[in-house]
């Protein structure tokens, strides 16, 4: 088996969830076996049996738009471990001002045979995420270039949740059956405290413990998808606290998280000293703790201001300095099996997180439904005025104000490029005062002139309207459009993150927004406390009223389907998970 048919290989590592759990296990058993002082030096023989020639056959780019030590340089030397070419590229901020991020790789790409291996850390979120979607079909015979995301804006750092995940496993003796944690410190804005999430996994009972002050708390969602996932969670506001409360049930494993003063709000940073004050260890806790407690932290420390005593560097709870070391080793294993060298061992238990994924190309079922025709109602094609062939869009924005009605039908022949086509559009009011509809007429349009593109971008700016096609005067079919599962690459959408790469903050125009439907869940990037989220729902729903709809109408808008369409599904985007209402990702 050749390296580029390993399963592994050209992978991207954008969030930790890019490897399923079984992945993870793999990479952590052979970072075992590679640590393992009986290994042949310098060699990956013992890792792979079954390899030949432990040299690699890629190219590793270092991209750090922000400053880095321990992740570049540990990258740098498992690249070297396998006879990778290391290139540094330096002042990537100000080079990703004159052209796009996306033609910076696409150049870089273009420039060897081999295959090339990108270590992006960049402010702008989901990056890894964009490029590997706009580098998915190879260009001038490269091999599948891969992309690891050593950190993004305040998004993720996955690479470092591995290591951590992997000296967990070190420290509990390779017993995956419980693991008990605390989350000390920044944990709003600590990208290896959300990576935790999904890098805790590993283990089949966890119990988490959030401690850190109100400004700078874990986020909702991150929570609620931890206890989710079956994570025992408690939250408290400061050490003292947690330590006041809980002292005979206190974490064993300790991972303190850096304020991060830049990030935390303009109020808070006028109280940094009592922020740091409630995440900083005392010397005098130290007999408070477990038996075999180790410590965490993340690097560089503030030595003037040390979330744990400067004395402890020489103490058994240090486990910082153990997790630094293995940040080599765990990359050593990941680039190895990123550019093939190992992995013809590994068996797939499930698809991998990438098969998983909603496709970009939705099939019709996805988002519309045949209805039956009510042959009395059919008379008329359209409201508007009768013809003898042609579309009719009816129920468009149903329930809306007047003005919205109006506006979504301008929208939806804007976007469908129907608006240099003859046609007509109106607007209805509903019975018994519920609001109003507009109804586009397009004669002469034929069905088959009616593209699946076009469909979809109709059910995802006018979810709930139908499509109807008229012969002889009479509606001959009709369908009902919903929200597709994914909504992709059309025009007047965006993220509304201004940190994302899809965002026009970016400056990365070539960038097209990406979104997929998932049920509603709080969210702190909503900006909404509970009884706001209760309010801007219902007035999504009062938008989009479809009380109205019956029989076949009502079958298809079950109470789930019903929610999707009036806003208790949120639309997530694809680079740098940010959650919006639907109404939200549509420009003005």
């Amino acid at each position: 088996m050749s390296n580029r048919d390993k399963p592994f290989y050209g992978r991207t590592i954008h969030l930790v969830s890019d490897l399923s759990l079984h992945e993870q296990l793999y990479l952590y058993e052979k970072t075992r076996l590679l640590k393992d002082p009986k290994a042949t030096p310098g060699a990956l023989l013992r890792c792979n049996p079954t390899s030949s020639d432990a040299k690699s056959d890629a190219s590793l780019y270092l991209m750090f738009s922000e400053s880095s030590t321990r992740t570049k340089d540990s990258f740098r030397n498992a690249a070297v471990f396998h006879g990778m070419d290391v290139n540094d590229i330096n002042d990537t901020r100000s080079l990703f001002k004159k052209e796009t991020v996306t033609d910076v790789i696409k150049m870089l790409t273009s420039y060897s045979t081999k295959q090339s291996i990108f270590v992006i850390r960049s402010p702008m979120e989901g990056a890894c995420r964009w490029l590997e979607t706009a580098l998915a079909k190879k260009k001038f015979n490269a091999p599948r270039p891969s992309f690891i995301n050593a950190g993004d804006g305040r998004h993720t750092h996955p690479t470092l949740e591995f290591v951590d995940s992997f000296t967990l496993l070190e420290i509990n003796n390779w017993d995956r059956a419980s693991i008990h944690i605390a989350l000390v410190g920044d944990l709003s804005n600590g990208r290896t405290a959300h990576s935790k999430v999904d890098g805790l996994k590993v283990f089949n009972s966890v119990k988490v413990d959030l401690i850190a002050p109100p400004e700078a708390k874990y986020p909702v969602e991150y929570r609620a998808k931890m206890e989710k996932q079956g994570f025992v969670v408690r939250e408290f506001d400061s050490i003292a606290e947690y330590i006041d409360t809980c002292g005979d049930d206190l974490a064993k494993v300790w991972n303190f998280c850096r304020l991060q003063v830049s990030r935390i709000g303009e109020e808070a940073k006028g109280r940094v000293e009592e922020l740091l004050n409630a995440i900083t260890f005392r010397e005098a806790w130290k007999s408070k703790l477990p038996e075999g407690a180790r410590f965490f932290q993340t690097l560089p420390r503030d030595p003037q201001n040390p979330l744990i005593p400067l004395s402890f560097d020489d103490d058994e709870v240090n486990a910082w300095e153990q997790v630094s070391a293995n940040g080599y080793w765990v990359r050593i294993v990941l680039l190895g099996m990123l550019s093939g060298l190992l992995g013809d061992d590994f068996c797939p238990q499930s698809p991998s997180p990438k098969e998983l994924l909603p496709a970009v190309v939705a099939s019709r079922s996805d988002f519309m439904r045949e209805e039956a025709i009510h042959l009395e109602k059919s008379k008329k094609s359209s409201p508007i005025v009768p013809f003898a062939k042609g579309v009719v869009i009816d129920h468009v924005a149903r329930g809306a104000s007047r003005q919205q009605c109006w506006t979504t039908a301008e929208a939806a022949r804007q976007v469908t490029g129907w608006i240099n086509l003859p046609g007509t559009q109106g607007v209805y009011s509903l019975d018994e005062g519920k609001g109003y509809k507009a109804v586009l007429s397009m004669p002469d349009l034929l069905p088959e002139d009616v593209s699946d593109d076009v469909l979809k971008m109709l059910a995802a700016l006018a979810p709930g309207c139908t499509y109807n096609v008229v012969a002889d005067f009479a509606v001959v079919k009709k369908w009902r459009l919903r929200t597709p599962p994914r909504i992709f690459g059309y025009p007047k959408i965006t993220c509304k993150n201004v940190s994302c790469i899809s965002n026009v903050a970016s400056n990365q125009p070539d960038v097209r927004s990406d979104f997929i439907r998932v049920p509603f869940y709080v969210s702190t990037a909503l900006g909404c406390k509970l009884p706001a989220y209760e309010i801007r729902l219902k007035g999504e729903l009062a938008s989009l009223d479809l009380e109205g709809l019956s029989g076949e109408q009502d079958k298809l808008y079950s109470p789930q389907k019903r929610g999707e369409a009036s806003g208790h599904t949120l639309f997530v985007c694809h680079y740098c998970l940010w959650p919006h209402f639907y109404n939200d990702i549509w420009m003005s």
